[in-house]
């Protein structure tokens, strides 16, 4: 027959939740059985299913500048010859191409694009400064380019040409332009390859108003990489 005990007072019960006395005459407590229960894990279950990715973002940018130094005139209605203009205080020296600004001018600058380059379109943007003059201070740039691979004809046209409208103001201040519209160069493009670029001021635009020569710094092409 099974052992019957009588309870006469909560003090009877034992609250121990470690049962570490491991007694057959101790009663544990409602709350110590429920909390020696509970500190037993069990195994954990299998992991749900992954949700979906997010959208990708935006592919980073690249950027190659080009000199103005580093350019030349094209044969073929070419802007002036690279001239190096000294500032009067400082003494700072930089090369500038002057373009006129009645007659539309050329000038050109041959470049291999990085391999990180993902063949798309591109943009640029102008640096350039202008001598004295009081009014009428808009200036037009524009870029066109081809993009050559292996064993090309360089003889090939052109692709479209996109334009960056600026203002400037004050003599011998560095004027940074809008960045343009997306430029396709002309060709198959891909990394690594040549690309001949050719830059102009664009005189017969509305918005080119200033009537001294405009003296381009250099260009900044922007790119995308893969």
């Amino acid at each position: 027959m099974a052992t019957r005990y009588k309870i006469t007072s909560t003090k009877d019960w034992d609250t121990d939740s470690s049962m570490a006395a491991n007694s057959d005459t101790k009663i544990p407590s409602q709350k110590a059985v429920k909390t020696f229960v509970q500190s037993f894990s069990g195994p954990s279950g299998p992991s749900g299913p992954s949700g979906p990715s997010g959208p990708s973002g935006a592919k980073p940018a690249g950027q190659l500048f080009l000199s103005a130094a580093g350019m030349w005139p094209s044969t073929t209605s070419g802007c002036a010859i690279n001239t190096k203009s000294e500032m009067a205080t400082n003494k700072q020296n930089v090369y500038t191409l002057d373009f006129d600004t009645t007659t539309q001018e050329f000038a050109e600058a041959t470049v291999v694009m990085p391999s990180d380059w993902n063949a798309g379109t591109v943009t640029f943007v102008p640096y350039w400064m202008h001598a004295a003059t009081t009014t009428n201070f808009g200036v037009v740039w524009q870029l066109q380019g081809r993009s050559y691979g292996d064993n090309i004809s360089l003889d090939q046209a052109f692709g479209t040409a996109q334009t960056s409208i600026d203002t400037g103001g004050t003599t011998s201040n560095v004027y940074i332009g809008p960045a343009s519209s997306a430029i396709t160069l002309a060709g198959s493009p891909a990394a690594s390859q040549l690309v001949q670029f050719r830059v102009a001021r664009v005189p017969a635009d509305g918005s080119d108003t200033m009537t001294i020569d405009a003296k381009l710094l250099g260009i900044m092409i922007n790119y995308t990489r893969t």
